[in-house]
């Protein structure tokens, strides 16, 4: 009854033991982030019924070429279909719906975000290696419709880390920033913490130094278009919502967070024609208070929703 696992990445990875749920996160970076990436490790107790979830944004073969090789030449993926239960999420639903009994050392696989890496990289992986997965996407980003602000201040980021601009333009960014943000920490630094709120600040940074962010969403098409989707789930994946445009719930009126819950659902149902409706909370689901949970349970659209905060 013992796990060793090696942790690297912000995702938390989930993990139901004795009836509680522990989040084990990792102060490092993810892999692809860098070359050469640090790893976490700790000793978990793991018996029979308990499940892991393991959750991940996406990796992309393009910047980092060598993640697609490590993919197809490690062993880990091997290790988790001979040492785990790997369950699909009809079973995990069963499961949550009518207590179905669940296989010892259940192993569930989610992936966030709606990268189009999960179409092209990580879904031929998984297909070869037999492990089923749940893709979570945001409705307003799906089709290339619309960029993450997230997205767009990585970007930026990365401009200005390659680049040297007029202090003009630097000063024109700082007086743009938002008063908290008037610190004397890196403006990268300051660029990233930019919140959901104040997200049209980054259109205008970007503004500001010449970048032009629609044109990137159109030439690089990061996100799963509907055909995609649609080729994912006849070969035998499912479909949950990420919320519409990715804020942090914690700083949304609970008003809107049922918008970005129910109408991101729906959408998914809709489109692609689902008979279940799952959710997976962008960033996390703490300071989601329990009256969101009483509306949305109210609304009938979410079989089961997936969150960080145990």
């Amino acid at each position: 009854c013992q796990l060793h696992m090696m942790k690297s990445g912000a995702s938390a990875t989930l993990l139901r033991h004795n009836g509680m749920v522990r989040k084990i996160s990792a102060p490092t970076f993810p892999i692809g982030m860098q070359p050469v990436s640090e790893v976490q490790e700790t000793d978990l107790d793991f018996c029979a019924n308990d499940i892991l979830i393991m959750l991940s944004d996406g990796v992309s073969e393009a910047t980092y070429q060598f993640i697609k090789q490590l993919l197809l030449s490690s062993n880990d993926l091997e290790y988790i279909v001979k040492n785990f239960h790997l369950i699909d999420l009809p079973i995990l639903l069963s499961h949550v719906k009518h207590n179905e009994p669940l296989p010892k050392k259940a192993f569930f696989l989610s992936f966030d975000d709606g990268f189009r890496q999960m179409h092209d990289l990580v879904a031929p992986i998984l297909l070869r290696k037999g492990i089923p997965a749940t893709f979570f996407i945001n409705s307003s980003f799906t089709d290339n419709r619309n960029l993450c602000f997230q997205h767009k201040a990585s970007l930026i980021v990365e401009h200005l880390l390659k680049n040297e601009p007029p202090k003009a333009s630097i000063n024109e960014i700082n007086h743009l920033l938002p008063k908290q943000l008037q610190v004397p920490i890196p403006i990268t630094t300051r660029i990233l913490a930019i919140k959901y709120s104040e997200r049209m600040i980054i259109d205008e940074i970007a503004t500001v130094l010449e970048i032009d962010t629609n044109d990137y969403l159109q030439n690089e098409q990061p996100y799963l278009t509907s055909g995609q989707i649609r080729n994912l789930i006849k070969k035998g994946f499912t479909i949950g919502a990420h919320s519409i445009d990715h804020p942090l719930y914690a700083d949304l009126t609970l008003d809107e967070q049922i918008r970005q819950t129910t109408e991101s659902i729906s959408f998914v149902k809709e489109i692609f024609h689902l008979d279940y409706g799952v959710f997976a909370f962008p960033h996390s689901d703490v300071g989601v208070s329990k009256e969101y949970f009483r509306r949305i349970a109210s609304a009938n659209l979410v079989d089961i929703s997936f969150g960080t905060s145990g």
